[in-house]
């Protein structure tokens, strides 16, 4: 009978003629395995060893120490290996019995050596005694592998920012609406209006048109200051453009500007990124009602003031600071790390018209109400200089900070009392008010990337097909013609 899977075969006979001897570890064969040869260093040769009478003699001293110390390890018993089998001859019959490896126990069965096995305590076999023939049953494991991780694949999520337009009324201001109103990543809060280039109630009545072309009807608009501080009012008379006369669609909330500011900011603190591209008149009595609006603010962008003593509106003051001086000096005096926009360097910063025209030659209701914003005259005068348009500027800044190529941290201020320079800011530079920074100066933009992020709120639009295009053309000596838009008027480039 075989002891490893319990079957009478020739194997088992040939395992009973085996000699037992051959399995039992003597002290000769240890000796044989770890016997070193002592040579004297005269008698190597370069070619070979030689065999000497020592060799013998030092196998022998080997053998009989381990056989000493086998002697104390295991006394009176024979060094064999784990398991193996014995036979006793018991008239005709043959017995097969089992010895138990751990101790000296001998069993007639399988199954008893096994229990006994078992028995001990600290028995932890490495590999099974029985190997398990192929009709056996086999065990399963019902093991359930956890994982911290979802199962279901996670979107990836776009981190909204929260932004919150100040501004008066014109048709670059609309580009701004439209641009902060088109993209994904922003999350328009309330667009505050406020007198200035046109009254309040037409800034309020123009930027719900603009909402409404770009389908955006959940943003709120609010009413704000309708003087600045000293009463100077807006214009009675809206923009001469065609869309400004569109009929409107909406209301106005009935939170005024500067409580909405107020409740905004406080209620999230630290989120609110504010834009102000008008005159500063609603922050300014922000922050007079609540100081904490400034502390509160996550960032702010102003398009004003300026840096050469270059005005638009008067010899060397720039149109928001000149509508409204106080407020700007108390905004300055206020806030700390606003980014501001001069007059000067927003003038440089030309995009080319060219890529205007491709644009606003969309054929969507977003292109075609950005193009009916500007008049003959404004667009002629575009061809030739380009379209600067600052307010589209900050909102790029505020969606990309590395759109600032350099700007300047210097401290800033407004003057009020100069016959000729009231409005104006004052920027020192050199530190001769010796009063800390609280502003950025912006110097130098990446007019490319402006370009590209105004240009893919049309990308993002599909075409209307209720739109038929209706090309104009740049007509003028030496001048390509330019395909533009949906009139049929020629406009004379000089």
């Amino acid at each position: 009978m075989c002891p490893q899977c319990s079957n009478t075969h020739t194997y088992a006979t040939k395992r009973r003629n085996t000699s037992v001897q051959n399995n039992i570890i003597s002290p000769d064969k240890l000796a044989g395995a770890f016997a070193v040869i002592k040579r004297d260093p005269d008698d190597i040769e370069e070619t070979a060893f030689v065999d000497s009478e020592e060799a013998s003699s030092n196998q022998q001293e080997v053998a009989n120490a381990l056989s000493e110390i086998l002697a104390e390890k295991l006394p009176g018993a024979e060094i064999e290996t784990m398991v193996h089998i014995e036979t006793e001859e018991a008239g005709t019959s043959q017995v097969v019995l089992f010895p138990c490896h751990l101790c000296k126990a001998v069993f007639n069965k399988k199954k008893i050596l096994q229990k006994h096995i078992n028995s001990h305590q600290d028995f932890k076999p490495a590999v099974p005694l029985q190997k398990a023939s192929p009709n056996s049953k086999k065990r399963k494991f019902n093991v359930a592998f956890h994982t911290v991780y979802p199962t279901k694949t996670r979107r990836a999520t776009v981190a909204r920012r929260r932004v919150i337009l100040d501004m008066d009324s014109s048709p670059t201001a609309a580009q701004a609406i439209v641009l902060a109103a088109s993209r994904p990543d922003i999350d328009l809060i309330a667009i505050n209006c406020v007198a200035g280039r046109v009254s309040v109630l037409n800034a309020c009545e123009n930027a719900l048109r603009v909402l409404k072309a770009c389908g955006r009807d959940d943003v709120q608009v609010c009413r704000g200051a309708e003087k600045s501080l000293l009463g100077l009012c807006g214009r009675d008379e809206n923009l001469p453009g065609l869309s400004w006369s569109r009929k409107i669609e909406g209301h106005v909330q009935a939170e005024h500007s500067v409580s909405s500011l107020i409740r905004s900011v406080n209620e999230n603190p630290g989120e609110i990124s504010l834009i102000c591209m008008g005159p500063l008149t609603n922050l300014a009595l922000a922050l007079r009602l609540d100081p904490l609006v400034a502390n509160h603010l996550k960032e702010l962008y102003i398009v004003g003031g300026n840096v050469e003593a270059q005005g638009d509106i008067s010899a060397c003051a720039e149109q928001n600071f000149m509508f409204d001086p106080e407020a700007a000096h108390i905004v300055l005096q206020e806030i700390r790390n606003a980014h501001i926009l001069p007059y000067e360097i927003s003038q440089r910063h030309c995009m080319p018209f060219a890529n205007c025209v491709s644009w606003l030659n969309n054929g969507t209701e977003i292109s075609s109400f950005l193009f009916d914003c500007f008049t003959s005259e404004e667009l002629s005068l575009q061809a030739k200089t380009g379209m600067v348009s600052p307010e589209v500027f900050a909102v790029s800044m505020m969606i990309d900070s590395t759109i600032v190529l350099e700007k300047d941290q210097v401290f800033a201020t407004v003057e009020l009392k100069g016959d000729y320079t009231r409005g104006q800011m004052v920027v020192d530079k050199r530190g001769f008010l010796n009063k800390p920074a609280n502003v950025f100066i912006v110097k130098n933009m990446d007019l490319g990337k402006t370009q590209a992020l105004f240009g893919s709120v049309f990308s993002m639009i599909e075409e209307s097909d209720s739109l038929t295009l209706t090309p104009i053309t740049l007509a003028g000596p030496g001048k390509d013609h330019v395909p533009i838009l949906l009139k049929e008027i020629k406009i004379n480039v000089v």
